[in-house]
């Protein structure tokens, strides 16, 4: 029995399929965890809903910034729909209500076996108490009747940079949105900077969140989201990177968890 946590898989259900041929994945024995970004950009983004919900309790997913702009426009907000995007499309897929809604219920932070989970990162002045209060926070409001109403009007935007008791709630919940989903980089006052999505050594001038020096906790942490990652060597022992790029045609990466004691197991395919 394993643990077997998967990068952004982008509607590449294929490559998802021969990763867990290659990762000896057993479906009556292992849990899957998915990072985030389960659609968008590949050709099979309602299959990959399909296949991840259909695997019931043995799936743990947290979302990602792709699919919050799903359920975004499925709450009638297209704001920030590109050309590009396959959100549109997805939408018309017969028997997506049932998809969207079931995609509305992930979580934001998982925690288990010693690991957790997130779509981009975790604050570096957070605990993991605190990270775990505040990814529920926005869980609970995802799966209320203000959904919409957050979906609409509060969840996009870049600013607060910074968390502050004196924040109104609406600005907390996007500022913890945004550090679950679209957080790479801190600049030097320590404020969250959204616009840099270079690899490291191409913006010395910023600081990757997991490389702060204020971290709180080193927290044993599993995401993805950044893809310019896929080949930087993040020397961190408790930070595991899995967005290797398979949106771009790179590869989908799985982290092998046999027993949280030991060291886990890398395995990628090509896209």
């Amino acid at each position: 029995m394993k643990t077997i946590a998967l990068g952004d898989i982008h509607g590449n259900l294929e490559a998802l399929e021969r990763l867990l041929k290659a990762s000896n994945y057993h479906e009556s024995e292992d849990t899957l965890w998915f990072v985030g970004d389960l659609i968008n950009r590949g050709p099979q983004s309602v299959e990959c809903l399909k296949f991840v919900r259909d695997l019931g309790d043995k799936a743990i997913t947290t979302l990602g910034n792709h699919d919050l702009s799903l359920l975004a426009l499925a709450y009638g907000n297209d704001t920030y729909v590109r050309a590009k995007d396959d959100f549109p499309k997805i939408l018309k897929a017969p028997g997506v209500a049932d998809l969207v809604e079931w995609l509305r219920h992930q979580k934001l932070l998982h925690h288990e076996h010693g690991y957790t989970m997130v779509h981009a990162g975790i604050h570096p002045n957070w605990s993991l108490k605190t990270a775990q209060k505040r990814a529920k926070k926005v869980e609970k409001m995802l799966q209320s009747d203000k959904a919409e109403e957050f979906f609409q009007n509060h969840m996009f935007g870049n600013n607060p940079t910074q968390w502050s008791k004196d924040l109104t709630q609406w600005q907390k919940l996007r500022f913890s949105t945004n550090v679950f989903t679209r957080m790479r980089y801190l600049d030097q006052d320590g404020l969250l900077e959204f616009k840099t999505k270079c690899p490291p050594n191409e913006a010395p001038e910023l600081i990757p969140w997991y490389e702060s020096s204020h971290r709180k906790e080193h927290i044993k942490t599993i995401f993805g989201h950044w893809a310019s990652l896929a080949n930087v060597n993040i020397t961190q022992r408790s930070i595991f990177h899995l967005d290797k790029g398979c949106a771009w045609g790179g590869r989908l990466s799985s982290l092998v968890i046999h027993d949280p004691n030991q060291k886990p197991e890398n395995i990628q395919v090509n896209c």
